[in-house]
């Protein structure tokens, strides 16, 4: 069984690279800062990894069988889950929303190639396993399974995602980062200082305030926002301007984004510096949260 520390040591990186990169605002010449939570590594790098740890080491302080999860058939999280279980010899499930493919996702052949168990579900019976306490409930099998949600997002995630604060100095402004659940954000946001201010870029609209500020909770930082301009229609939905952006950017950019997360972060960035929405003294950060286990192929 891993020890805590060395759970650490496989997580949790001693330090993340930053690049800058220079804007030209209005005839004015911005830098913008981005951390490169997208190099930590290529399955398991990104939010994932710190969402993850908290969750891992809660199944190995507990007598669990195994770990169930769920999600669709391009869940990062799901790769990621399949990739640490065959990692660290433990069991994964992941029940996955819709019919069985003719050929299956890329990201459902490497997570049975990892050796996780796959089992698909109807999109009606997923909704209906989001109403329940345990939401494998359903699977006698897996009673004695640690479950984590969609996206590892739950309250050990959170706890997780809060030491991506001690990669961001203290004299970065403002920080900007893709919401989709908004545990990424939540557990950001009680960590940083209180004069950073956190931009969240929604790619969904999904009330992700009434998670992040839970009724009886303490207001995480006095400096949130959440921006709901650049979904785009709605999680993963297709837009022409939106693939042209990202087509141009991984052409003249070293930086790989892709058009689901990443894709309306800096969309979303670039537009918020043309409208000349931060100060001018403002020292920005933008969050690359990965999300790429799929785009080569």
């Amino acid at each position: 069984m891993p020890l805590a520390a060395h759970l650490e040591d496989y997580f949790i990186p001693k330090e993340v690279p930053v690049d800058h990169r220079w804007a030209d605002v209005n005839g004015e010449n911005r830098q913008i800062s981005i951390l490169r939570l997208d190099t930590i590594h290529p399955i398991i790098g990104g939010n994932k990894t710190f969402k993850l740890y908290e969750n891992i080491k809660f199944y190995f302080e507990n007598k669990f069988d195994g770990i169930v999860s769920v999600g669709g058939q391009y869940s990062n999280h799901i790769a990621a889950l399949a990739h640490v279980g065959k990692d660290l010899s433990i069991p994964t499930v992941g029940i996955i929303r819709g019919d069985a493919l003719d050929e299956p996702t890329h990201t459902i052949q490497q997570a049975m190639m990892n050796g996780m168990e796959i089992v698909y579900v109807s999109r009606e019976k997923y909704r209906e396993m989001r109403a329940y306490d345990h939401p494998c409930s359903s699977f006698p099998k897996y009673k004695n399974f640690n479950f984590i949600p969609e996206g590892g997002s739950n309250q050990l995630g959170v706890e997780g995602c809060k030491q991506i604060a001690q990669f961001i100095p203290a004299e970065y402004t403002h920080i900007l980062l893709a919401v989709g659940t908004g545990a990424t954000l939540k557990g950001l946001a009680r960590q940083v200082e209180k004069h950073q201010n956190i931009i969240g870029i929604k790619v969904l609209e999904a009330r992700q305030e009434e998670y992040i500020f839970q009724s009886g909770e303490a207001k995480v930082n006095d400096s949130i926002v959440l921006n709901a301009d650049f979904t785009f229609g709605g999680y993963a939905r297709k837009s022409t301007f939106l693939e042209d952006f990202v087509g141009k950017w991984n052409e003249n950019q070293k930086i790989a984004i892709e058009p689901i997360y990443t894709g309306r972060l800096f969309y979303a960035v670039q537009h918020l510096l043309q409208q000349n929405y931060f100060p001018k003294s403002a020292k920005i950060m933008v969050v690359h949260s990965g999300g790429l286990q799929y785009f080569d192929h």
